[in-house]
């Protein structure tokens, strides 16, 4: 498998765990919650499984366990950068 295929497929279990398998609620609830969302430890769960599986390589459980531990930082953060003023500003004229 050459690496744009696994990046193509990496592409895919992403938009499939933060958009197909995540209910607005739940990702409203990491968003306001940060690590302290119930939800976020089944979500890099979703995330590391897909990740792996989507892989179609039995080696890429490393690789599979650092994407979802960095998801896990990423979202876990967001509570803090959304409640950040000046990047709160920021963000809202970005949409």
């Amino acid at each position: 498998m050459s690496l744009l295929q696994l990046l193509a497929l990496q592409f895919i279990a992403h938009f499939l765990t933060d958009y197909t398998f995540q209910p607005d609620k739940k990702a409203e609830d990491k968003n306001n919650l940060g690590f302290k969302s119930k939800f976020l430890k089944w979500h890099i769960l979703i995330t590391f499984i897909i990740s792996w599986v989507l892989s179609f390589q039995i080696n890429f459980i490393y690789s599979a366990f650092a994407i979802a531990l960095t998801h896990w930082f990423m979202d876990g953060i967001k509570k803090h950068i959304n409640s950040h003023i000046i990047l709160k500003k920021y963000l809202l004229l970005m949409k």
